[in-house]
């Protein structure tokens, strides 16, 4: 297993609350407390920021979005990384469109998620909410295997309640969010595409929405609109003061350093029937709440 230096590259646990100035932290946790799921001030925000973002889309010629959204459909149309969007079909004949500026669900993510995040003591399957879910290849990938998942998935991208018909529900991240909330929360490469100035919400929102705790990932390489890079030793400073601990066992799980290392950082590699992908080996971690919250929403 990983030492806990190797996972933070060497950081020293006890200083990492040094990262995160103490005042965000608290202003995070009252926030977070305050979510109730009917709560028509959000609601209003968040209406408001979908009428404008998916205007944007529609008439402006950005293909990303001030909140760093993007827009589908022109990203395809440009074919921005080369080529335009493809039609998935999975195992199980479940088919989505995904266009060239996103990639497939990571086969080893699943797999873990499946056999030991996403399920309770007695065998049954917990809630999932995916925060900047792209067009849903996670959801699609995991309900491929599992069908019954109680399943939930919100993007910044203006058009992705039209790309995906309705699969995917918009979201800003940005905004104090108030979402159904679910047992683990899953954001997997969204942090960066953030400003600075947006971590304390964006930490909010994942903080609120969750009963057990979140998988997330943050990018440490170059990519598009990568605005906001950050090294796994800050994110375990962000997430951990706020009562959570670092659950070493499923993030060596989910980075598999032993599979990975043989994909460079930035590229992806089909192994067999498996897709991988080498920046996972350094950047998901798995948070779980050390007080699992009880109530709606929670298993």
């Amino acid at each position: 297993m990983l030492a806990w230096g190797q996972l933070l590259h060497g950081h020293d646990p006890p200083r990492l609350r040094s990262i995160v100035k103490r005042p965000m932290l608290a202003w995070v946790n009252a926030s977070a407390a305050e979510w109730r799921p009917d709560d028509p001030s959000a609601a209003r925000a968040l209406l408001e920021a979908h009428s404008h973002a998916r205007a944007a889309c529609a008439t402006s010629h950005a293909t990303t979005l001030p909140s760093g959204g993007w827009c589908l459909r022109r990203m395809a149309r440009r074919q921005l990384f080369g080529h335009a969007e493809r039609r998935v079909t999975l195992r199980d004949g479940t088919r989505f469109m995904l266009p060239d500026t996103h990639v497939e669900a990571d086969s080893i993510l699943v797999r873990v998620l499946l056999r030991r995040v996403l399920r309770a003591s007695d065998g049954t399957l917990l809630s999932l909410l995916d925060l900047g879910s792209g067009v849903g290849q996670y959801g699609y990938a995991l309900r491929a295997l599992a069908p019954l998942l109680p399943y939930r998935a919100y993007d910044g991208a203006g058009d992705v309640e039209e790309y995906t018909r309705g699969f995917v529900r918009f979201a800003d991240l940005r905004l104090r969010l108030a979402l159904p909330r679910a047992d683990w929360v899953l954001s997997l490469e969204v942090g960066e595409h953030l400003a600075a100035a947006h971590e304390a919400m964006y930490l909010r929102n994942l903080h609120a929405h969750n009963c057990r705790g979140i998988v997330l990932s943050w990018a440490l390489h170059g990519g598009h609109q990568h605005v906001n890079r950050r090294p796994s030793a800050y994110v375990v400073g962000l997430v951990t003061p706020l009562g959570y601990r670092l659950n070493e066992k499923l993030t060596e799980a989910m980075r598999s350093p032993h599979v990975r290392s043989r994909v460079r950082p930035e590229q992806q590699q089909p192994r067999g029937n498996m897709t991988v992908y080498g920046w996972f080996a350094h950047t998901v971690m798995v948070f779980e709440r050390i007080q699992p919250l009880s109530g709606i929403g929670c298993t």
